[in-house]
């Protein structure tokens, strides 16, 4: 039923980060130099050809964009911005939170 609707974006498979030793959960707010249009393209290419970066969503409120990136440990997350990150020209400032322990997680929507 769904499927004939054209509603499955895609099917995935979801593997335990823990299992792939991949602990760390981080959270990195980022602001651009500015927010027109050209500014928000530039970087929105940028980081979808960045090799790391699990999510990236455009915000509203005090950030312009969050990404959520699961890593090894901090010193393999802490190569990710000075490395990729911090490198796309419209970057102004990046603050990094990281996730303690996830409390829920799911892909579920609410139909």
């Amino acid at each position: 039923m769904l499927d004939e609707a054209g509603v499955i974006e895609r099917y995935v498979t979801l593997l335990d980060p823990a299992k792939l030793k991949l602990g760390l959960t981080v959270f990195a707010w980022v602001w651009l130099r500015g927010q027109d249009q050209d500014t928000v393209d530039r970087f929105t290419a940028a980081i979808l050809a960045l090799p790391r970066g699990e999510e990236c969503h455009l915000m509203t409120g005090d950030c312009d964009f969050l990404l959520w990136i699961v890593t090894r440990d901090l010193d393999d997350y802490r190569r990710f911005p000075m490395e990729h990150l911090g490198r796309i020209e419209s970057v102004q400032q990046i603050r990094t939170e990281v996730s303690m322990q996830p409390i829920k997680r799911t892909t579920k929507l609410p139909l």
